[in-house]
């Protein structure tokens, strides 16, 4: 007997292969697949006694998203890095965050994000590893969410950091921390988790880092990413570096690109290195709300529009709760619209596209297309399932544009990960939303002492 069975969803919008949208469609559901996709007529004989049957005729069934980028510690810095510099916001709040928190904190912060992240219909979401990154696998396997972890490791010191040893003991010891943390954590929760290979900032890595850790995820079957020309500062620090190139330019030398590298922001690369990203198939995260509220040139100097055209893999992340502060990736493909009056072309980015970018684009990038990112027979049951029956939904015409450009991700009411239902009716059943948010309010005040930032929690305007 199959033990979920969505039937009579007022659209089925599958992302597959010939992009299909479905009237009154159904999906079965047996373990953490996909059983059969089709109208419900077609299914509700064979399924109808399944174990759990969900009643969609006032919802839109959709391929859960994808969340490319985020910092999951840093989630205690939410509302603290408005209207800052990168520079600055690495410095003086990142950096204090990341050296007085806790193991314990670190899962708190996690279990926080990734709460959000499910309530706002991401199914699967990918952590660069900075911080304290040691309690967030820990938080995966609870949550239940489908996840992309690194390590995030150096061996250039960044700003405000002293070298303390030689390069080639940074080195060995970057690689031995990288291979420690994949050995421990891929795979866990039934293979929700994998672990990539995670160089911090592409200025803050040496040739030996780059290439050892390319090499580790292509002998592994996964990939590897690290923060590439987000600004122009990080261009000129990355050029100062080494030798006058671009970080992409330096990492084809390397032998270090190709599909399973990630190239997160690129809002700064050259017209050169946008022909290596097309040569060697890297696939990038593009971050539009964090590039706002960073001031990084994002749509101004981005090349995005160019590489949809040359059929690059693009994604989208939402970067961490101090620069979109929300972990919501509809609003985070709403801003990508931005593109359109930059360019002063309305054609650009469709909704259908934007979709894309959030579903079957976000499981390539992460290398995971054929388990998830579309609705389809034999793929891992990733689904989300919007409310319809809401004012911000009428009328509804278009089902792709309604979801894309009216929606936000509140209307969500019922996720699947993995074949379970992690959340429905609103409510999270893997952790206790309210134990959460008493225990961020408990320990927020006291972190942000250890950490000395109180000075930055004072907005313009008085508090009486």
């Amino acid at each position: 007997m199959v033990g979920l069975f969505i039937r009579n969803a007022r659209f089925l919008i599958t992302v597959d292969e010939k992009r299909r949208i479905i009237k009154d469609g159904a999906v079965a559901i047996e373990g953490n697949k996909i059983a059969s996709v089709g109208k419900t007529e077609d299914l509700l004989k064979e399924y109808r006694d399944s174990e759990q049957v969900i009643d969609a005729s006032k919802m839109i069934v959709v391929p859960g998203f994808v969340n490319c980028h985020h910092h999951s510690p840093y989630s205690f810095l939410r509302s603290l890095g408005d209207n800052l510099d990168l520079p600055t916001f690495i410095v003086h709040r990142t950096r204090p965050m990341a050296s007085i928190l806790t193991k314990e904190e670190g899962h708190i912060a996690a279990t926080a994000v990734l709460l959000e992240s499910i309530k706002n219909g991401t199914t699967m979401i990918a952590d660069t590893g900075e911080g304290q990154v040691d309690g967030v696998p820990d938080a995966i396997e609870k949550t239940g969410i489908r996840a992309v972890v690194g390590k995030s490791v150096l061996d250039i010191p960044k700003i405000g950091h002293n070298a303390s040893n030689k390069l080639e003991d940074r080195t060995e010891k970057a690689i031995g921390d990288a291979k420690e943390f994949y050995e421990k954590h891929d795979g866990r929760g039934n293979g929700r988790l994998r672990v990539w290979f995670s160089p911090s900032h592409e200025r803050s890595v040496s040739d030996r880092l780059v290439k050892e850790l390319s090499d580790m995820a292509l002998q592994n079957g996964v990939g590897w990413e690290t923060h590439v020309a987000a600004s122009n500062t990080s261009v000129l620090e990355h050029k100062e570096n080494f030798h006058g190139k671009g970080a992409i330019e330096r990492f084809a030398e390397l032998g270090a690109l190709g599909p399973h590298f990630m190239a997160v922001h690129a809002n700064w690369i050259s017209d050169e290195e946008l022909e290596l990203i097309c040569k060697h198939d890297v696939r990038v995260c593009h971050n539009p709300t964090s590039g706002v509220a960073g001031g990084f040139g994002t749509f101004s100097r981005g090349k995005f529009v160019e590489m949809m055209q040359r059929g690059v893999t693009v994604a989208l992340g939402s970067d961490n709760v101090a620069r979109s502060n929300h972990m919501d990736m509809l609003r985070v493909a709403q801003a990508t619209a931005v593109h359109r009056d930059v360019r002063e072309d309305p054609t650009l980015f469709p909704p259908e596209t934007l979709l894309e970018m959030l579903t079957i684009n976000g499981a390539k990038t992460l290398l995971r297309e054929d388990e998830t990112g579309s609705i389809e027979e034999g793929k891992k049951a990733d689904i989300i399932l919007f409310r319809i029956n809401l004012i911000e939904w009428q009328p509804l015409y278009n089902p792709v544009s309604n979801l894309i450009q009216c929606a936000n991700g509140s209307s969500v009411d019922t996720s699947i990960i993995d074949g379970k239902v992690v959340m429905e009716n609103r409510t999270v059943k893997t952790v206790n939303e309210s134990e959460v948010v008493e225990k961020i309010e408990e320990v927020s005040e006291g972190i942000l002492g250890r950490a000395g930032l109180e000075r930055y929690a004072k907005g313009r305007w008085e508090i009486e």
